[in-house]
């Protein structure tokens, strides 16, 4: 979306710049550190020890660049000529990636190469380089799980994958950075043929995966890295449809299908045959629930929940389990996507406090893996891509083809709304590669002549820049905008004029109010929602408005200052000290 004063937007975000909520770090659409690609999904495992690495444009060759958000530190490390770079995994000492290349000696087909780097030219090596194959053979997969690009597998610098040589085929491989310590773990498919193993995760001391032995059907496996170490989970009728295993309460959970007797519906293993059982048959009798791939939110987890998607045969639903049959719940009725092309993984971003996800007709939700806590949060949006979390609100880029911005979400569809015009006028600055770093939000985008990396401070002071004070005045904020639920906000005493709120409700999730700050609430049509809690030193909040505290918990308000407001509403527990 634009808006029609389009001279007084470029004004505002000149004023950004000034104010150095928004700043230019380097120039990069004329030189080799553009990145190539503009997908999201390697942008979620791409960093280690503050660089983040990426493949660059540049014309005739691939080559492997890393950003530490810094001009000098958007540099390119290594040039690798045909060879495209892929899957960045992050070890302890070093970051792994792929590189693949056609070639046509000895035959027409694909070379495969693990590396590792540490960020410079002279740490970037060759691990291990496999045995070209034709098109038609499975190959070197680095366990990923589809677009979402994750390998769950880590522990220290040991990885496992699937590499790939002529007398064994595509099998599981493990590596530690070392030549010496990348080595084939067992030939699970006997012959040249493939076992197409991948979904690699580790539990507890050992590394799960699904692989098939014989014919098509791939069962689960677990591996200590040694050869008489593998050994499959053989449940009888069983076969693994999905391509990437979630883990949840030391639980696997996977797509599974018994031979059709229920179809494909989630399971879950503890690693053993009598501990992997069918958590619930969604779509019962003999129907699938859930297909063998889909993307985007589905087999994401955080620490207490697995997301996946499934239909009961008439609504396509978001569900999550705890791992237990008691625990597998529904979040959502019908509508989580449409059709069957379900979006890529840089559509979504899974934490501990929820997960944001865009489906293939732009609307976003939001869920914090309850029932309750699980929303539409707008369903107008468009062309809505490239998903990340900063400072607890969705960036994203969105807007109608020529017009793509970025945009921002609280989770609340009142303030879910263009944040930025990097290029106004009749044109898109088409925002990607979206990473945070030290509390600030970079991004790649097209100003006028170039692509440019940015740098965005979300940061929510209240600067008092103009004298009437008002909170939603985008110039009062050190971050070029007022806050939402999910900002820390600070109001410090002495500020040029006192925050006042009138006209339409304020926003909050931490309000943190300092000596001798004051908080002016106009009327009794006017409110003040804080999401997360007050701390207050010496702070006063004034006027005839609302105080609306929600989603405490277990958190407490402090308050060493005076709240003389009309009304003050408390959505959970509040405790007041005596004086």
């Amino acid at each position: 979306m634009k808006y029609s004063c389009l001279a007084i937007l470029a004004c505002l975000l000149t004023i950004g710049l000034t104010a150095q909520n928004l700043q230019i770090i380097k120039t990069v659409g004329q030189q080799t550190t553009e990145p190539k690609d503009a997908s999201q999904d390697g942008w979620e495992t791409n960093e280690w020890n503050g660089n983040f690495f990426y493949q660059a444009k540049s014309s005739g060759t691939f080559k492997l660049a890393v950003t530490d958000g810094t001009s000098s530190g958007t540099v390119v490390i290594a040039d690798f000529g045909n060879a495209s770079v892929t899957n960045t995994i992050p070890a302890a000492d070093f970051m792994y990636f792929f590189t693949n290349e056609v070639v046509t000696t000895p035959s027409f087909g694909i070379k495969e190469k693990i590396w590792k780097s540490d960020g410079t030219t002279a740490g970037t090596v060759l691990v291990k380089e496999f045995d070209a194959h034709s098109f038609s053979i499975g190959g070197v997969d680095a366990g990923t799980d589809g677009q979402n690009e994750r390998n769950y597998s880590v522990a220290g610098n040991i990885l496992y994958f699937t590499g790939y040589d002529a007398i064994n085929g595509g099998e599981p491989w493990r590596t530690d950075g070392t030549a010496a310590g990348t080595y084939l773990v067992k030939n699970i498919k006997a012959g040249a043929g493939a076992s197409f193993a991948d979904g690699y995760i580790k539990m507890g001391g050992l590394v799960y995966f699904r692989a098939a032995a014989v014919g098509n059907g791939a069962v689960l496996w677990q591996t200590d890295g040694t050869e008489a170490g593998t050994v499959s989970i053989d449940v009888p009728n069983l076969t693994v449809w999905s391509t990437t295993i979630a883990k949840v309460n030391n639980k696997l959970v996977f797509i599974g299908n018994d031979n059709f007797v229920t179809g494909a519906e989630p399971w879950v293993s503890d690693g053993t045959i009598a501990g992997t059982f069918q958590l619930k048959d969604i779509n019962p009798g003999s129907p699938n629930s859930t297909t063998a791939v889909v993307e985007n939110i589905h087999l994401r987890y955080s620490e207490s929940c697995v997301y996946f998607v499934a239909t009961d045969g008439a609504n396509i639903a978001l569900w999550a389990t705890d791992g237990s049959i008691a625990g597998t719940r529904q979040l959502t009725a019908n509508g989580v996507y449409s059709g069957t092309n379900y979006s890529g993984g840089g559509f979504c971003h899974v934490s501990n406090a929820g997960a944001y996800w865009i489906n293939d007709n732009s609307k976003l939700y939001f869920t914090d893996g309850t029932p309750a806590g699980t929303r539409l949060v707008r369903n107008n949006l468009v062309n809505s891509i490239f998903l990340t979390v900063y400072k607890g609100a969705a960036w994203f880029n969105s807007g109608a083809a020529g017009f793509r911005e970025m945009w921002k979400s609280d989770g609340t569809a009142g303030n879910t709304n263009q944040a930025l015009d990097i290029l106004p006028g009749a044109g898109e600055s088409y925002p990607y590669g979206l990473f945070v770093k030290n509390n600030f939000l970079y991004f790649f985008a097209r100003n006028a002549s170039a692509v440019q990396l940015f740098r965005y401070n979300g940061d929510m002071t209240f600067n008092g820049s103009v004298p009437s004070g008002l909170w939603t005045d985008s110039l009062n904020w050190n971050a070029g905008m007022p806050p939402g639920i999910t900002d820390t906000v600070f109001i410090n005493g002495g500020t040029p004029v006192t925050p006042t709120i009138t006209g339409s409700p304020a926003y909050s999730g931490v309000l943190n109010l300092a000596a001798g700050a004051t908080l002016h609430i106009a009327s009794d049509s006017d409110s003040l929602w804080i999401n997360a809690g007050i701390n207050s030193n010496n702070g006063t909040i004034t006027g005839n408005g609302t105080v609306v505290l929600q989603n405490l918990g277990s958190r407490t308000v402090l308050l060493n200052g005076d709240i003389n407001t009309q009304r003050v509403t408390v959505a959970g527990k509040a405790s007041v000290q005596s004086g």
